[in-house]
């Protein structure tokens, strides 16, 4: 009777050690399943968030920009002094260089939209670090596209663009013109509020002239946000099954050491993404095609590069 009763213990014990394995591996698998489902989110997430920002500039934006940095600007002047006064201050680099300085660095501080815009830029990077961590590459390649939409939105909101356009003269001791002749426009106002919207109008339109360009401007913005929503539209509805054989190539590579050096991002998105390229359809990748190679086109247009 007693060896029965060490039997049905011994039994009792095994039951409650393999119990216990089962609900830690049923708990490691939830939690697994969840992890998948968190990259999915986030994959679909992040050309959202690149949707946001490109939506949010545009000439409401730039002109936000412009009264906040006027404002400032504004308090710098004194009712004792002549708009002449002022703008001659204004001209003296040696004189009002750090006061302009101040001035943009507190307008863009205190621009609600421009918090935003670094709020969303925040958004797309933790989005980001979300799918890196179990699809490294994967996550790398997303964060590669989406350069071509955080740097440009950065570039609008730049304190150091905003310095230089505002400085009467440029480090090569040339006359800053387009400065010089919106400070004439503004000191024949009449007005001291009409002095201040002058001057609020020229950097709006400081602001928004980096899109304008070819480089890291709107035609770049918008190919990027047409190869993130492909990306993410073949990616975030893929099941789990499916991410985790993507994160185990992706680590798999990893310990290979592999990586890519191309002159542009959008080369090393790409150079990743062809390892998935079964995932997407012959129009997609098509489309991937043509976006990558216009974007390349567009940055050489200009001298920077883009990694």
């Amino acid at each position: 009777m007693e060896y029965w009763n060490i039997i049905v213990q011994a039994l009792g014990t095994i039951a409650t050690v393999i119990s216990v394995f089962w609900a830690i591996h049923v708990y490691r698998k939830a939690n697994e399943n969840k992890s998948y489902l968190e990259i999915k989110d986030n994959i679909i997430k992040i050309p959202e968030i690149c949707h946001e920002i490109n939506s949010l500039l545009t000439e409401p934006f730039f002109a936000a920009i412009g009264n906040s940095i006027s404002k400032e600007l504004k308090e710098l002047y004194s009712s004792e002094q002549t708009l002449e006064d002022f703008s001659e201050f204004l001209l003296d680099d040696e004189s009002s260089h750090n006061y302009k300085a101040l001035a943009i660095y507190s307008g863009l501080k205190q621009c609600t939209e421009v918090s935003e815009i670094n709020d969303l830029i925040k958004d797309i990077q933790d989005a980001e670090r979300i799918v890196t961590v179990r699809c490294p590459y994967l996550g790398k390649s997303f964060s590669k596209l989406s350069f071509y939409i955080t740097r440009a939105a950065q570039r609008t909101i730049s304190s150091r663009i905003l310095n230089r356009s505002m400085t009467a003269k440029f480090e090569d001791e040339s006359t800053n013109e387009a400065f010089k002749s919106a400070i004439k426009s503004a000191s024949e106002s009449g007005s001291v509020e009409l002095y201040f919207k002058e001057i609020a109008i020229f950097i709006t339109a400081v602001a928004k002239t980096s899109l304008k360009n070819e480089h890291l401007g709107q035609r770049t913005i918008d190919l990027s946000y047409t190869m993130l929503k492909i990306a993410g539209n073949v990616f975030g509805l893929l099941s789990e099954f499916e991410l985790k054989k993507i994160s185990k190539k992706d680590f798999k590579l990893r310990k290979k050491n592999y990586s890519t050096g191309n002159k542009h991002a959008v080369e090393d998105a790409m150079d990743i993404l062809k390892k998935y390229k079964k995932y997407y359809s012959e129009d997609q990748w098509d489309k991937l095609i043509e976006c990558k190679g216009r974007i390349i086109e567009l940055m050489e247009s200009d001298d920077d590069t883009d990694n």
